[in-house]
């Protein structure tokens, strides 16, 4: 029944445009589409944000919005007035035509080998299917996507082939299409539009679209040439054709994907004759659905033989990243592999103060920032590392909000990352990142993602560095009688220094700890920031920790650390590496993850400090042999 009135709908108004001058039909339509422009808020910003993405760098934001104005009414205006035209003749359509660049046509079909047009939805398009208008004498086809309304399509299709087209249906392949030029006729293949999964990554206005290859894979199996057409609004009523140059022939010097990212160079030139005629309603650029990184993208990014990566526009990613320090190291990886999922990625990293000076480190992040205002810059998409409700309000005003389905927060995200169904064996907590990452579409096997920071050497000097304190509380901590114990072992057996570190709260315990070791010990806990703590860190030959975050620091650093598990599990999140030490105790309790333990600290308390002397001089026989 649907389907049925719309097609009576259509009907009746095309009905109406064939009883109209093509002015006046054009003058109905172009108000139509400023009414349009007010009536619907989501594709008055689309336009607005695809024609800041064409022409941000050009024109101001007022000029946007009046340009994103006379768009709404071009569309409607030819829209509207291209509905009369399958109904002119020739001659009548000509009053309403002129034609530049006819030659570069006739050059082509007097060569016998035919021609492929790269054709847009620019202005008028409907004049396009006027076969007898751009090759006399030659038959002129198109490649047509079937409507879901039948009784629509029918028409449509009798309408195109009322005016001396030749149809083909996209679905039964290209054999057809390509004899059909190497007969020495045209065919017309839509060009400019998304072409999902299957196009290759272009530049379209210097922002990377998927864009199709089909023009020039037709081209090369016909040996014809390839040109870019388009139609441009001249006054109501009346239009220009304009024929650009042809483009290169694919060759052992231009592949058919770098040929794609020529038309689209050639294609946005014509454009700009009429900014105002392309069709900005359509979302060009956006990404598959999924998938916002292009590390699986079945074409892969092409360029145009002169084209330069760093000339992309950015595809902005924001991420929000985990509380603690611990978990914003296991989350490095995954961040790496977002950065390079795709050459025009941008990060900005959202985290809390006492942590940005960590995500300052690494290279691979762009920006980082304690707040974040949507308003001042355009995300294309926000990453959630925090599961908490809080972090996605946060990230509230990004294009697409991506992230576990966290605490009371479903209804905020437009990606959920779905948890693993089969836990299985234990994962790393680095996985749990990584498979955001992954679901995003990044390559999450590289081995380079889990490097140290910059900066790292060989570990050196007689220092071992100490963090007695322990940041999830006090079920974590071992002993401090214990430390000392072994730290004195440890003297006993190398000549090594030791230096405690920690937070400003836990300066009693370093203070108790340095003097329980003795003269042999430097107290600095309370006393360094994080860059500090890099640099003196960098220059020890071991960390010894809890599993915390100044263990999986140290190991980003390069420093081999020895790690005490208690209440925690260390295949779950003890530092990766052979340089690297987890010790334990494991008994029938553990892990349990509590802050305070329930019973009598066992894991803590059997775990016997020569121990962890023999896995503390075994890391630093290690680095030495090293």
């Amino acid at each position: 029944m649907s389907s049925w009135l719309a097609y009576i709908a259509f009907r009746t108004v095309e009905t109406a445009a064939r009883l109209l001058p093509a002015s006046l039909a054009w003058r109905l339509g172009a108000a139509f589409g400023w009414v349009c422009l007010w009536l619907s808020p989501h594709y008055r910003r689309l336009v607005v944000r695809n024609l800041t993405i064409a022409f941000g760098k050009e024109k101001s934001a007022a000029e946007i919005k009046a340009l994103a104005r006379r768009h709404m009414m071009h569309l409607g205006g030819n829209f509207y007035a291209g509905m009369k035209m399958p109904f002119l003749n020739e001659a009548q359509v000509m009053r309403h035509l002129e034609i530049e660049g006819r030659e570069k046509l006739d050059a082509a079909m007097a060569s016998g080998r035919g021609a492929v047009f790269a054709l847009m939805h620019l202005g008028n398009w409907e004049i396009l299917s006027q076969g007898n208008i751009l090759v006399p004498g030659r038959g002129l086809a198109g490649i047509f996507q079937p409507l879901h309304n039948a009784r629509l399509n029918a028409h449509i299709h009798r309408l195109r082939e009322r005016t001396g087209n030749k149809l083909f249906n996209r679905q039964d392949g290209f054999h057809a299409p390509a004899s059909f030029v190497r007969e020495g006729s045209a065919l017309g293949v839509l060009s400019d539009q998304r072409a999902g999964e299957k196009g290759v990554w272009c530049p379209f206005f210097g922002r990377l679209a998927s864009t199709t290859t089909l023009p020039m894979l037709i081209a090369r199996r016909a040996g014809a040439q390839v040109f870019p057409l388009g139609v441009i609004t001249l006054a109501p009523g009346r239009w220009r054709v304009l024929v650009g140059d042809p483009l290169p022939p694919v060759s052992r010097e231009l592949s058919v994907e770098e040929a794609a990212a020529v038309m689209n160079e050639r294609l946005e030139l014509l454009i700009r004759r009429s900014p105002a005629d392309w069709f900005w309603v359509h979302n060009r650029w956006r990404t598959p659905r999924g998938e916002i990184l292009l590390a699986n993208a079945k074409r892969g990014l092409a360029l145009a033989p002169h084209g330069k990566v760093e000339d992309i526009q950015p595809f902005e990613i924001v991420i929000r990243s985990p509380d603690t320090l611990s978990d914003s190291c296991h989350s490095l990886p995954a961040v790496r592999a977002i950065r390079r999922g795709r050459p025009d990625s941008r990060i900005t990293i959202l985290t809390p103060e006492k942590l940005a000076a960590f995500w300052r480190m690494d290279p691979e992040v762009d920006e980082v920032v304690t707040t974040l205002d949507p308003a001042a810059r355009y995300y294309d998409a926000g990453i959630l590392f925090s599961e908490t409700r809080a972090a996605a309000k946060e990230l509230a005003g990004t294009a697409r909000l991506i992230g576990y389905e966290g605490t009371r927060r479903k209804r905020l995200l437009d990606q959920i990352i779905p948890a693993r169904k089969n836990p299985g064996p234990i994962a790393h907590r680095t996985r749990d990142f990584l498979r955001i990452a992954l679901h995003c579409g990044a390559n999450v096997d590289d081995p380079t993602l889990h490097e140290p920071l910059p900066g790292h050497a060989k570990p050196a000097g007689n220092v071992i560095a100490l963090f007695p304190g322990g940041e999830h509380g006090p079920a974590q901590r071992w002993p401090l009688e214990r430390w000392a114990e072994a730290a004195k072992l440890v003297a006993a057996s190398e000549r090594v220094r030791f230096a405690i570190f920690g937070t400003a709260a836990e300066c009693p315990e370093g203070a108790r700890l340095a003097s329980l070791i003795g003269t042999n010990c430097t107290d600095l806990t309370g006393k360094t920031t994080l860059e500090e703590l890099a640099q003196h860190l960098r220059k020890c030959r071991a960390v010894v920790a809890h599993d915390s975050g100044p263990a999986h620091f140290a190991a980003l650093l390069g420093v081999p650390v020895v790690t005490i598990f208690g209440p925690t599990e260390s295949a779950q999140t003890a530092p990766s590496g052979p340089q690297h030490t987890a010790v334990r105790r494991h008994v029938e309790c553990s892990p349990c993850f509590l802050r305070d333990c329930p019973l009598d600290h066992r894991c803590m308390l059997e775990l016997t400090p020569q121990r962890v002397a023999d896995a503390i001089l075994q890391t630093l026989t290690s680095t030495v042999t090293a």
